[in-house]
């Protein structure tokens, strides 16, 4: 009995060995990865620091007037150029999009109907603020079809 239990003890001894080492290892390597990361990330850093000096260098105002002076024939701006907010035109306003909307649809604003559930009809809210909104603009025009008219030939058409 005892045989057994000196071979179970060397057995666990050489076990929890076996998992010292390979937490030891494992973690060396996450370490190691740890410092190729830092390190990638302190070259990033840098090409992004001399990215910056670069362009700050290439759009220094003075290179760029000696390039506009050698590549671009411009000239001074005069005074008849400047244009005060007010003196330009005013943005056209797109229209009651709701509202043509529903005329296409068919659909008049402030119609009854009824609610969820079967109870009895009442005016929507909504539509009645659309029923107000549509007294106030101008009316449009019908954007239904007229009806087809009858063919009076007498001859059958192809169809």
């Amino acid at each position: 009995m005892i045989r057994l239990l000196h071979l179970v003890a060397i057995t666990m001894l050489i076990a929890s060995a076996a998992y010292a080492y390979s937490t030891k290892y494992e973690t060396l390597y996450y370490a190691e990865t740890l410092v190729k990361t830092k390190a990638k990330r302190d070259r990033e850093r840098e090409a992004i620091a001399v990215a910056k000096a670069e362009w700050a260098l290439l759009t220094r105002p003075d290179r760029l007037q000696r390039m506009v002076d050698r590549h671009l024939d411009l000239k001074p701006m005069g005074i008849a150029q400047l244009v005060r907010l007010s003196d330009l035109p005013a943005k056209p306003s797109k229209g009651d999009a709701i509202g043509a909307k529903l005329e296409t649809l068919g659909v008049e604003p402030g119609t009854t109907g009824s609610l969820k559930g079967g109870s009895p009809s009442r005016v929507d809210p909504i539509g009645a603020k659309l029923d107000a909104l549509s007294k106030n603009r101008p009316a449009a025009k019908s954007a239904k079809a007229k009806p087809a008219e009858p063919n009076t030939s007498s001859k059958p058409s192809a169809r």
